[in-house]
């Protein structure tokens, strides 16, 4: 669908009036624009975050391209974790988009979903995997599943009214882990950065030449896997030696860096984990 929406879509998806939309536009509330025609038009992004702060239920959630679940009380629960394990490990992408974006809507930020739902489902997917309980398809499919819902998770997420600046974020060569990457740059995104997400195993001098044409503020690599330890202290070194050219902030982060591999690492600053970088980014000054 369009991630853009009349006001008598909005109205219709939470059960009020088509003037009541319009009024909150005039009065602020939520943030519209005009076509060339002068009718309003929203984001769905701000439209659900208007929602999710204000307490708005949903009446037909299907009208914002979300699951026709979505508000179901039933979905919040403090075993949300437990129903994603056993909905990734179905295969059943459905259940599990409903669960993660009732989760995220009922006043949870990104970062928050990630590791009190999303992470944990994962790490029980993972020993059900080693246990024999999964085949390695059963597994795979899940992240693939868990993937697909947290890109839609990060289109809800709007674009910040006034940029804290531009961030870039990657992962090296060798390094394919998608989820990680995904789930940093909704970090940055959700506290006000604008974002360039660049993919993931990606040559150094790939990066550096990024720095060099977007000269981002921040600069988050994200490391989850290590094929080759010399040739990852060496471009980081290199990249960031670029980054502090354009007056840059490199950020490191990931499971695969342990204690004694740090030391060995070139990088302004250390996130061991999401609420870490939320609260760096949130206060650094460009």
């Amino acid at each position: 669908m369009s991630d853009m929406l009349s006001p008598k879509q909005v109205a219709m998806a939470i059960g009020v009036s088509e003037a009541s939309i319009k009024r909150w536009c005039d009065q602020g509330l939520l943030r519209a624009t005009r076509t060339m025609g002068g009718h309003r038009r929203l984001s769905r992004a701000d439209v659900i975050q208007f929602l999710k702060f204000d307490g708005i239920p949903l009446v037909q959630p299907s009208v914002l391209g979300l699951p026709s679940m979505t508000g179901s009380t039933i979905e919040v629960s403090i075993h949300v974790a437990s129903h994603l394990t056993d909905a990734l490990a179905a295969g059943d992408q459905e259940r599990a988009r409903c669960l993660v974006i009732n989760y995220f809507l009922s006043g949870k930020s990104a970062v928050e979903t990630f590791d009190e739902v999303i992470a944990p489902a994962f790490h029980n997917l993972g020993e059900q995997w080693k246990c024999d309980r999964l085949d390695i398809f059963e597994e795979r499919r899940g992240c693939e599943i868990a993937l697909t819902i947290l890109r839609e998770l990060e289109s809800l997420i709007p674009e910040p009214v006034q940029s804290m600046g531009l961030a870039a974020c990657a992962t090296l060569q060798d390094d394919r882990y998608q989820i990680p990457l995904a789930m940093v740059s909704m970090a940055l995104k959700e506290s006000g950065w604008t974002v360039e997400k660049l993919g993931t195993h990606l040559p150094g001098k790939s990066l550096e030449k990024a720095v060099d044409i977007l000269k981002p503020k921040i600069f988050c690599v994200s490391v989850s896997h290590i094929s080759l330890l010399d040739r990852l202290r060496d471009e980081l070194r290199s990249l960031h030696k670029k980054i502090k050219t354009v007056g840059g902030t490199l950020i490191v982060g990931g499971q695969a860096l342990s204690d004694d591999i740090r030391k060995e690492l070139f990088f302004d600053v250390f996130c061991d984990d999401l609420k870490r970088l939320e609260s760096f980014v949130k206060t650094h000054k460009v």
